[in-house]
C-alpha cells in the first residue's frame, strides 16, 4: 500500500512539476513525468531489477534488458545460498554468494551485498543485519575513496550510519551538482558511477526500513529517503521541483513535521 501512495503521489507531482517546467524547458522534459508514472516508487526500489537488469540513464530513458537476465541472476543467487545449506546471512556468506554470482569480466556489474540479501530475505534468509550494513558501507565507501575527487562530498552515503532526513536533503543538493558536472563534461563513466552510488543507497536505505529491531521513526524516515533516491534515479531533472511539493504535502507534514 505504502509503494502504491508514493508511486501515486510521484506521478502527480512530475505531472504538477512538468506543467511549470515546460514553459522553461520546452515538451521534452515532459517525457520523463511518464516514467514516474508508469514505474512507481515501489517498482522502482526493486534492487536486482535496478541494479542489474533494467538500465536507467542519468536523464531516465529506460534500457530493457531480457527479463530471463533478471531470472538467471535471481536464479543464481537462490542457487549459490542453496550450496550454503540456507544458512542465516551475515558478511562472510554473502562474499560467498557475490563470488558466486560475479561476472569477472564486467566488474561493474557486480551485484551489492543489499542487493543479494534483499533477494534472499524475500526467500525467507534471516539476516544479520548490522554485519550487512557495515560490510556495503565499507564496500562502497572504497569506491568512493577510489574515485575521491569525483564524489568528494558524498562520502555520508557510504558511513554505514543511516541518514535523517535533514542530512539526505544536503546530500540530494550534492548529487544534483556532481551530476550536471559530470553531464556538462560528457562523463558516462561517471554518470554510471553516480548512479550506482545511489541504487546502493537506496537499497541500504530500504534494508534499514524493513528491519524491525529498529526505532519506528528512523525506519519511517529510511522508507521516505528510499523513496527520495528512487525518483531521483528515474528522473533527475525533476527531482527538485518534486522534492519540493513532496516537503509541502499533508502526507509528508503529517508524518515528519
Amino acid at each position: 500500500m505504502k509503494s502504491l501512495v508514493a508511486g501515486r503521489f510521484a506521478s502527480e507531482a512530475a505531472q504538477a512539476v512538468c506543467g511549470t517546467r515546460a514553459r522553461r524547458a520546452g515538451e521534452s522534459i515532459c517525457s520523463f513525468s511518464h516514467q514516474v508514472d508508469s514505474a512507481s516508487v515501489g517498482e522502482a526500489s526493486s534492487a536486482v531489477s535496478d541494479s542489474s537488469v533494467y538500465g536507467l540513464s542519468m536523464e531516465g530513458r529506460q534500457t530493457k534488458t531480457r527479463g530471463r537476465d533478471q531470472a538467471t541472476q535471481r536464479d543464481l543467487i537462490i542457487a549459490a545460498w542453496d550450496r550454503l545449506g540456507r544458512v542465516a546471512i551475515g558478511e562472510a556468506e554473502l562474499v560467498e554468494i557475490q563470488r558466486s554470482v560475479s561476472d569477472p569480466l564486467n566488474p561493474d556489474a557486480e551485484v551489492s551485498p543489499v542487493a543479494i540479501a534483499r533477494v534472499l530475505a524475500d526467500e525467507g534468509a534471516e539476516l544479520r543485519h548490522p554485519g550487512i550494513i557495515e560490510f556495503d558501507a565499507r564496500r562502497r565507501a572504497a569506491r568512493i575513496e577510489k574515485e575521491s575527487n569525483k564524489f568528494k562530498g558524498l562520502e555520508r552515503l557510504v558511513s554505514g550510519n543511516p541518514l535523517r532526513l535533514k542530512q539526505a536533503g544536503t546530500i540530494m543538493k550534492r548529487l544534483e551538482t556532481r551530476r550536471r558536472s559530470f553531464e556538462k563534461s560528457a562523463d558516462q563513466t561517471a554518470l554510471r558511477q553516480l548512479r550506482r552510488i545511489v541504487i546502493e543507497a537506496r537499497n541500504a536505505a530500504e534494508l534499514v526500513a524493513e528491519d524491525r529491531s529498529m526505532d519506528p521513526r528512523l525506519r519511517g524516515e529510511q522508507a521516505e529517503i528510499a523513496q527520495w533516491f528512487g525518483v531521483w534515479i528515474q528522473t533527475p531533472i525533476l527531482f527538485d521541483d518534486w522534492l519540493e511539493l513532496r516537503r509541502r504535502s499533508p502526507q509528508f507534514r503529517e508524518i515528519f513535521e
